[in-house]
């Protein structure tokens, strides 16, 4: 029957979930997705910016965070990776939440490959802390990937999310930790 159909379409976590497996597939991976909080803001611009962000972090999540069911298994993990998504309201503001326990953010990868790209020396690079580290994965065209598969280093880009996200008046913080997690978090006002 269609019924079940019909509600992937009206239910947006259903959709991510279905986008997820399919995108693990591809790459090799497990991972489950679970989703807590508002089904929708109500606001069509800012539902607009959840679904483009979502679509671009849970990609990254599969693709760069979790790892192959084997090295998770040799990390003492569960061979099926956690992807969890938030959207909750908190002191007026929407706060947007993407977490996964995979890899952790590889600096070592975004400092070669900022070398790579002659950003930076090799020496300036060894230089740069965590935070300079991060902002360098939000600069435009910034992908550790090389080569651009079906899924990775494809899609807006985390520069241009942040950008949107800056221009409604929001922020961006990311938290992680090697081979761990890591933790993307938004903040996007109510009103504009």
């Amino acid at each position: 029957s269609n019924t079940g159909q019909s509600t992937a379409a009206q239910n947006p976590n259903a959709r991510y979930a279905s986008f997820i497996a399919d995108i693990a597939a591809r790459n090799h991976k497990q991972a489950a997705f679970t989703y807590s909080g508002l089904e929708t803001t109500g606001n069509s611009k800012v539902d607009g910016i959840v679904n483009e962000v979502a679509i671009q972090l849970l990609r990254n999540s599969v693709v760069h965070g979790i790892e192959t069911p084997e090295v998770r298994i040799q990390r003492s993990k569960l061979p099926v990776g956690l992807i969890h998504m938030s959207l909750q309201e908190q002191n007026g503001q929407y706060l947007l939440t993407f977490e996964d326990d995979g890899n952790g953010i590889d600096y070592k990868a975004i400092a070669d490959k900022a070398v790579r790209l002659g950003k930076y020396t090799p020496e300036q690079a060894a230089q740069l802390d965590k935070r300079a580290l991060i902002a360098l994965l939000f600069s435009p065209g910034f992908s550790t990937m090389d080569k651009s598969t079906m899924d990775a280093g494809r899609g807006v880009g985390l520069d241009i999310i942040k950008d949107r996200v800056v221009a409604l008046g929001g922020s961006v913080n990311v938290a992680s930790k090697t081979h761990a997690y890591t933790r993307f978090s938004f903040t996007l006002p109510k009103r504009y």
